[in-house]
């Protein structure tokens, strides 16, 4: 399995303390012996070595605690990483999505005003095509009335071509009419 700082700190304060255990119970064993010699310096010096141990076995629990504290604030650590790295994927996802989205709307409106250029550029054709019927129809309207016009003199010119043509007959009948 993986290597756990749990797991290494466990079995180093576990061997620690079977060695210490093992160290206390031979300076027990000395010391009851002592006593039952009655050899008071070496049961005093057993007595300090034992009291050694037992700091020694204070100080190991000590750092065993410590090095559990410092493994569970890494697993901590860890598992905060891990769930920093799982928020940075979905904003990064996030982030492509939202760049994706803006692309689309960018080529949307890019599009869109293509086909407002296309349009503009269609009604101002359609303006021009119809500025020039509108020209068209003047010039027509003002041909019609020029026609209108020399009409108007061509009937006036042959009225009066057909009055002088009948005041010459009336005369032409009165010169007849005295002639005879």
């Amino acid at each position: 399995g993986m290597w756990s700082p749990v797991a290494a700190s466990d079995a180093v304060w576990t061997a620690w303390k079977a060695r210490a255990e093992h160290r206390a119970s031979l300076a027990l064993a000395a010391r009851n012996a002592l006593v039952s010699t009655r050899d008071v310096s070496e049961l005093t010096k057993a007595d300090l070595q034992i009291r050694s141990l037992r700091a020694c076995l204070k100080d190991l629990e000590a750092d065993a605690k410590r090095n559990s504290d410092a493994a569970s604030a890494l697993a901590n650590a860890q598992a905060r990483s891990e769930r920093l790295k799982d928020e940075i994927e979905l904003l990064s996802a996030s982030i492509t999505r939202l760049a994706a989205e803006h692309a689309e709307q960018r080529d949307l409106r890019v599009a869109e005003e293509a086909k407002a250029r296309e349009l503009k550029l269609e009604l101002e054709e359609e303006r021009d095509l119809r500025r020039r019927a509108e020209r068209k129809a003047a010039d027509l309207a003002a041909e019609c009335e020029e026609h209108r016009c020399r009409a108007e003199e061509h009937r006036a010119a042959r009225e009066a071509d057909a009055r002088r043509a009948d005041e010459a007959r009336t005369r032409c009948a009165d010169v007849e009419l005295r002639g005879e």
